[in-house]
């Protein structure tokens, strides 16, 4: 059963309508009045189907937008928005070759064709412009020999308003192109350094500061979740905190740089409502899979050293069984137990889906999950905990490596905890936060 992820349309007065589509194969109808009384009623019919409201699939010569809408593939990347999303002009840039998705050959796309860009001309403003475009922070380029690979090139200028001059051609004059190395954007960095108490259930006290990127999550003012901070503006949270609870954004306030429950006016803890979440569209209530949210700010958060964003992992990235990652929450400090008033850590070993799978033979694993636990039980996530991350340590940085999803009850002896595995989203999330 999939989850409705937005409010298809809103219905009041007498007159007929016209029909209304879901594109998964679940609809949730709210009923709302502002009388009490006792009239006709109503008729509504409805049937199923395949592809019910889905628009016509565009031809082989059409590029089709994620609007639904059809353009001719020449005008993809024209740098003139033809679909009313913009998806035509969202995917222009790609960095070809490079060892991780921060570096590599630029290659541009015009009119549905990508060209590699020729060096001259080139500027440390694109390079921080095309950085930017990707979705990191700053840039430097490095000039490369021109590959003999038969494509064809492009030069860049920047007129004088600003705007990009693309020409293509053969071969560069100079015969060599622009190898691009993105910065990305500070993330992942505790400010306020601790010794880590190391040892949620099981777990103990966190330091003031010490995770400065978990969200405390509140409905209609009472803690609920946990949440990420990846940028100034977005929450990385699971779907299952927000499903049924998601067509009012504005109930849900995300408490930001919180240490105590009991003390929300702290300076360094700005309160922030939410006006919009995005439910992952594959996201399956009974099974939990693709169990992921992102929450939207109302409005951006400046940093400090009690409020960070967390680093994103890189798409490839592998966090092996065995690793200790933390994890950390207001959540239940005993299954049966109450919340926790004061953000609690953890330190837990990842382990494979082969073993989480044998010690949860309730669920099905699957390959966009992954699973931490220590086999005598004794720490855990709880009720509570849910949404918040589990973070991986790389070099002095703090991936999202995982969402806190779901669990057999809390810290029981092998019943490992399972955990989004964020690896599986990333280009999804990107996707938002661009």
């Amino acid at each position: 059963m999939h989850l409705f992820i937005s409010i298809i349309d809103v219905y009041t007065g007498k007159a007929s309508f016209q029909d209304v589509y879901s594109t998964t194969n679940h609809m949730t109808v709210l009923f709302t009045t502002d009388k009490s009384t006792t009239r006709k009623g109503f008729l509504a019919n409805f049937t199923t189907g395949y592809n019910l409201g889905k628009p016509e699939s565009c031809s082989s010569s059409d590029f089709q937008c994620s609007s639904g809408e059809c353009i001719a593939n020449g005008s993809l990347c024209d740098g003139h928005p033809d679909c009313s999303d913009v998806s035509d002009e969202s995917n222009c840039v790609l960095l070809q070759n490079g060892t991780q998705s921060t570096n590599g050959k630029v290659q541009l796309m015009m009119r549905s064709e990508w060209y590699t860009v020729c060096a001259e001309y080139w500027t440390n403003q694109l390079s921080e412009f095309m950085c930017q475009y990707l979705g990191f922070g700053t840039g430097n380029a490095t000039l490369v020999p021109s590959p003999d690979d038969g494509k064809t090139f492009v030069t860049v200028r920047q007129a004088e308003n600003g705007s990009l001059v693309l020409t293509p051609s053969d071969q560069c004059a100079n015969g060599s192109v622009v190898y691009l190395r993105c910065i990305t954007k500070p993330c992942g960095t505790r400010m306020v350094l601790h010794k880590n108490d190391g040892k949620i259930v099981g777990g103990e006290n966190a330091k003031q500061g010490a995770w400065p990127w978990i969200v405390s999550l509140h409905f209609k003012g009472q803690h609920v979740c946990g949440a990420a901070l990846v940028n100034n503006e977005w929450l990385v949270t699971a779907s299952h905190c927000a499903y049924g609870r998601n067509v009012h954004p504005s109930d849900w306030e995300a408490v930001i740089g919180l240490h105590t429950q009991l003390n929300l006016t702290y300076p360094q803890t700005p309160i922030r409502r939410i006006d919009r979440i995005v439910m992952n569209p594959q996201y399956n209530k009974r099974t939990k899979d693709s169990d992921i949210t992102m929450m939207h700010l109302e409005h951006k958060v400046n940093f400090t050293d009690y409020i960070q964003p967390i680093c994103l992992p890189e798409k490839e990235q592998v966090f092996k069984p065995g690793m200790k990652c933390l994890i950390a929450g207001w959540g239940k400090v005993l299954e049966q137990g109450s919340v926790a008033n004061i953000l609690q850590e953890a330190e837990i070993p990842l382990i494979t889906n082969e073993k989480c799978q044998q010690q949860l033979p309730e669920y099905n694993i699957t390959q966009r999950m992954m699973c931490a636990g220590y086999e005598q039980g004794g720490v855990d996530s709880c009720q509570g905990d849910s949404g918040g991350p589990l973070m991986c340590q790389e070099d002095t940085r703090w991936i999202l490596a995982g969402v806190t999803s779901f669990g057999y009850g809390c810290a029981r002896p092998q019943r490992p905890g399972a955990y989004v595995r964020v690896t599986q989203f990333v280009d999804w999330i990107h996707n938002i936060l661009n």
